[in-house]
């Protein structure tokens, strides 16, 4: 494949190939953002049905009960 693609040994990544560290940086931050949308998806989820029931305002009323 490397052949194909005229890919020399000297550009192969290894770990320590700085172009691979970024990748692997980009990945691992795209995951975390990712994972913050689905929670962030969720909260605002629980607020509308929280909302439907007139129930938006309990949840507020607890944390201060329990602070």
């Amino acid at each position: 494949m490397e052949t194909t693609l005229g890919i020399r040994e000297s550009e192969r990544w290894t770990p320590s190939h700085p172009e691979y560290q970024a990748t692997l940086e980009y990945a691992n931050t795209r995951n975390y953002h990712q994972a913050l949308d689905r929670l962030q998806k969720l909260v605002i989820q629980r607020l509308f049905e929280l909302h439907k029931l007139n129930l938006n305002f309990t949840g507020w009323a607890l944390i201060l009960l329990i602070i």
